[in-house]
């Protein structure tokens, strides 16, 4: 998931480790837990995601959801 998110691996490398239903979910399982720990420092310090960083979220949402 950090390949993704901050590595830009892009789909290639989702399509070099894994396939099917169950691999799909199990990349939605990751990014959920990264979004929330990303997401648990800002809200102890009363700040929003950065833009950058949520636009990286929506990303790789769009890419596991095209799978």
């Amino acid at each position: 998931m950090d390949g993704l998110l901050w590595w830009e691996a892009g789909r290639k490398v989702v399509e070099l480790t894994g396939r099917g239903d169950d691999f799909a979910q199990l990349l939605v399982r990751a990014l959920i837990f990264r979004s929330v720990t990303s997401d648990e420092p800002c809200r102890r310090e009363g700040r929003e995601i950065p833009p950058a960083e949520a636009e990286r979220f929506a990303a790789v949402a769009d890419l596991i959801a095209q799978l």
